[in-house]
């Protein structure tokens, strides 16, 4: 639309129309504009219900992918060695995670427009923020069986105009909230059985406002229990869910179902699988938790309070790896931002301590920080199974482990000192290397004609620069970070 105005102000700029005429002309550009954009809407719709009308046919499910055991070795304490050592190099390969930058979220098939149909109102509480909805009045569809038929017919009542105000809110609380793609279906199935309950009406429903928003998935049903049911297209291999691959890509449950299912293989233009990147702070309403104090050895002190509703919604979010490579599902934690009142308790107290020193001086302060402010436990001791945190988490539960030190200092070294850090993947460890614009002595890695300094959040009391000295020469998976 922009592009068309364009064309008509540079026609008139050069006198080839009169203002008026230009005014005219764009109001009829842009109501061709518009009718185009629902033109397509509508042809989409029209040929999915239709798809949807189809046999549906059964799809063979893969193995689960169970989460990979990581069993990391205990916490080391440095002892000032007699005579200085010379600085290694630490060789290493490089992970797929070094190439994953951030991915927007996806945008409806065409845009949605509120309009004046008579709508009423839902409340839904979602991690203890209160959204609110405008739904068509008796929302009433009912998917009597579970036919092809059915299905085809059920489509095109929700693409009517009826639901078009029920969408545009879903994806405004999408931007409003800068939900993730993950928390963006989380919301849709809170709605959906807000308004339908924990029936077939409220899977179709999901389904209809996912695939609106520009997302793939496709619908299954069984016909041994009659019921219907999501599954969300992802390039990324999730552990521990029910997955298929359709037209090489993963689907995923979101529930357990019987291995009975038969598949649609209605699709849409352009959808798009979903990221488990987390590009932006959520804007969860805030529950504060008690005031939690960190202090390390080096006199660095804070209290800070954590919204335990992030934490909550942290809890649930599921892990997973690109193409088997367990380094990208590290990339995924390291690269969420922190919290915005962490950003304004625990920060400030931090930049203050690390204020005039140099950048070595200040990285180390904050590696003191982390190996000395926390508890460590192994996930098996606290959880059961093999937990990674999120740099919140850290933060806020009482114990944590070698990467959650290490993705918690790699987010504090990039946003407090604003230098580039990589995670440092050894066998049974997670470490981290700091690249200086200053020389720094001390063990290092070498990455596109760059020094990165080995930091360990996990040998207690070292320095920037000592690796652990079981790692020293030890090859080791380089996680470069955004």
């Amino acid at each position: 639309m922009k592009k068309g105005l364009l064309i008509i102000v540079l026609l008139a700029v050069a006198g080839m129309v009169s203002a008026q005429s230009l005014s005219e002309r764009y109001r009829a550009f842009e109501r061709g504009a518009k009718k185009a954009y629902a033109d397509f809407r509508a042809e989409a719709n029209a040929r999915y219900a239709e798809s949807l009308g189809l046999p549906w046919k059964p799809e063979q499910r893969d193995s689960t992918v169970q989460q990979p055991e990581q069993h990391f070795d205990p916490p080391v304490y440095y002892e000032e060695p007699v005579t200085p050592k010379e600085p290694e190099m630490i060789p290493y390969t490089m992970s797929t995670a070094a190439v994953k930058v951030k991915t927007p979220a996806p945008e409806p098939i065409s845009p949605v427009k509120e309009n004046r149909q008579p709508t009423e109102t839902v409340n839904v509480l979602f991690y203890g923020t209160e959204l609110v909805f405008r739904a068509p009045k008796l929302a009433e569809f009912k998917l009597k069986r579970l036919s092809d038929k059915q299905y085809s017919a059920a489509w095109q009542t929700l693409a009517g105009e009826e639901f078009d105000n029920l969408l545009f809110d879903c994806l405004a609380a999408r931007d409003k909230y800068q939900l993730c793609d993950y928390a963006y279906i989380q919301m849709l199935q809170a709605l959906s059985e807000k308004i339908y309950g924990k029936t077939n009406e409220a899977v179709f429903l999901k389904a209809y406002l996912y695939a609106q928003s520009g997302y793939s998935m496709r619908l299954a049903n069984s016909l041994g229990t009659n019921q219907l049911y999501m599954l969300f297209g992802s390039k990324y291999t999730l552990y521990n869910r029910p997955m298929y691959t359709i037209d090489d890509m993963h689907y995923y449950l979101t529930e357990e179902a019987p291995e009975d299912l038969c598949f649609s293989r209605a699709t849409f233009p352009n959808e798009q699988p979903m990221s488990l990147q987390i590009n932006y702070d959520l804007r969860l309403s805030n529950d504060s938790s008690k005031a939690l104090t960190r202090a390390s050895q080096m006199g660095v002190s804070s209290s800070m309070e954590v919204n335990e509703h992030l934490i909550e919604f942290y809890k649930d979010y599921p892990q997973g790896n690109i193409d088997g490579d367990v380094a990208t599902l590290y990339a995924i934690y390291a690269n969420a931002p922190m919290e915005k009142s962490i950003k304004q308790t625990l920060y400030p107290a931090l930049k203050r301590a690390i204020n005039g020193y140099s950048e070595r001086d200040a990285v180390n302060k904050l590696l003191n920080f982390v190996q000395t402010a926390f508890d460590y436990k192994f996930d098996e001791e606290v959880w059961g199974y093999d937990r990674i945190f999120f740099p919140l988490e850290t933060l806020y539960y009482p114990y944590c482990d070698c990467e959650d030190r290490s993705i918690l200092f790699s987010r504090l070294v990039r946003d407090l000192v604003g230098n580039d850090v990589v995670l440092v993947l050894y066998p049974n460890h997670l470490a981290t290397a700091v690249r200086f614009s200053e020389d720094v002595r001390g063990d290092f890695l070498m990455l596109d004609g760059e020094k990165y300094v080995v930091c360990d959040p996990t040998y207690i009391r070292s320095n920037v620069g000592d690796a652990m000295p079981q790692f020293k020469g030890a090859e080791a998976e380089l996680i470069k970070l955004q």
